[in-house]
C-alpha cells in the first residue's frame, strides 16, 4: 500500500499516525483520513454513503483516544470506486486494509449509520483485526424492512412538529427519494435533498443544542453514478459476533431508530445498549458529553470476559 502526507511527500509507518491528514491507497482506491489525539487507536468510519465525513470529528473523544477519521471511498476527498462496487463487504475490506496500513495488529472501530452498517461487517469478516465495535445509530440490513421502519419514523417526526413548515418538507423530501418522484443525479440534488430532511435528523431543529445553522452550511456530498445496488442483512449472523460492542441510538433517531439499536444489542453476544434521550441522529452534537463519555469508558476500561445478562442492557 502507498501513503503520503496531506503534502504528496512519502510516509513511513511510524508517521502515518502522526496528527493531521493523510492518504492511502487501500485496496487500490485513494482514500484521505485525518487522526487526532492520543491513546489507543479508534477508526471512526462516517454515514452516508457519499456524504462527506466531517460532520464525525468529536474533540471530546481526542483527549483519551488517537481518532483516525477515515473519508470513505466515493466521499470527501476519497477517491470513487472503480466500477461501483460500494458493497457492505468491499468497505469492511477498506477499513482492514486501512488497519494494516497503519501497522496495528487491531484497533478500536467507532461507526455512525452506514457506517455501523460497515462496523457489523467489519467484525463479521475481520474480526481479529477488531478490538471494540462501537454502532452508533447502525442498523443491520438495508433492505424493505428498514426503509419501512425509517418512513414510521419521519411520521412520528411529523407528528410531533405539525406546525413547522420544514417538518412538512423533510417528509415531503424524504418521500420523493424513496419513491424517485425526486431522484438524487448528481451532487447538488444529493445535497439538496439532505439539506430539506435535515430537520428530522435532530430531536428538535430549532431549539437544539447544536448549532444546526452551521451543520446546514457544511452539509456536502458525492453521487457516484456508477454505484450499483447492493444489498446488506447481517440480522442473521449477528449472534456470530464475538467482539465487545457498544450500541449507541438517540431516541428520536427517525432512520436508523431504537428498534434497530435493541435488535443489536439483543442479538450480539457481548453488546451493551446506550439511548440518549435528548438526541435524534446526531447524539455526538446534541448530547456530546454524554455521548463521549460513554464511548470513551467502554473502549478505556479493560476488555468484559463475561456476557452481561440480557436484563442489564
Amino acid at each position: 500500500m502507498v501513503s503520503d502526507n496531506s503534502d504528496g511527500a512519502a510516509e513511513s509507518v511510524g508517521d502515518r499516525l502522526a496528527p493531521g491528514r493523510h492518504t492511502a491507497e487501500l485496496d487500490g482506491v485513494r482514500h484521505v483520513y485525518h487522526v487526532a489525539g492520543q491513546g489507543p487507536v479508534c477508526v471512526a468510519h462516517s454515514g452516508g454513503p457519499g456524504i462527506d465525513p466531517g460532520y464525525l470529528r468529536t474533540p471530546l473523544l481526542e483527549t483519551g483516544l488517537t481518532m483516525v477519521y477515515l473519508e470513505p471511498a466515493g466521499s470527501g476527498g476519497s477517491a470513487l470506486v472503480p466500477g461501483g462496487d460500494y458493497s457492505m463487504p468491499r468497505y469492511a475490506g477498506f477499513v482492514r486494509d486501512l488497519v494494516d496500513h497503519l501497522g496495528l495488529p487491531k484497533a478500536h472501530f467507532l461507526g455512525h449509520s452506514h457506517g455501523g452498517s460497515v462496523g457489523l461487517q467489519f467484525a463479521l469478516d475481520h474480526a481479529v483485526r477488531l478490538d471494540k465495535l462501537v454502532v452508533y445509530d447502525g442498523v443491520p440490513t438495508n433492505g424493505p424492512d428498514y426503509v419501512s421502519a425509517a418512513t414510521a419514523g419521519m411520521e412520528r417526526f411529523l407528528n410531533r412538529f405539525p406546525g413547522r413548515p420544514r417538518a412538512r418538507e423533510a417528509h415531503d423530501a424524504w418521500h420523493g427519494m424513496i419513491s424517485g418522484a425526486q431522484p438524487i443525479v448528481d451532487d447538488k440534488t444529493y445535497v439538496d435533498v439532505l439539506r430539506r430532511m435535515l430537520p428530522a435528523y435532530f430531536a428538535d431543529f430549532w431549539n437544539s443544542t447544536a448549532d444546526t445553522a452551521a451543520f446546514e452550511r457544511a452539509i456536502g456530498a458525492t453521487h457516484d453514478p456508477h454505484r450499483r445496488p447492493s444489498s446488506f442483512d447481517v440480522r442473521d449472523r449477528l449472534s456470530s459476533i464475538d467482539s465487545p460492542t457498544l450500541v449507541l441510538v438517540g431516541e428520536h433517531d427517525f432512520i436508523c431508530g431504537p428498534d434497530w439499536a435493541e435488535l443489536i444489542a439483543d442479538e450480539v453476544p457481548q453488546a451493551s445498549l446506550h439511548r440518549l434521550a435528548a438526541s435524534a441522529h446526531f447524539a455526538h452534537l446534541e448530547q456530546a458529553t454524554e455521548f463521549a463519555a460513554s464511548v470513551a469508558d467502554f473502549l478505556l476500561t479493560s476488555e468484559r470476559t463475561e456476557r452481561q445478562p440480557q436484563w442489564i442492557k
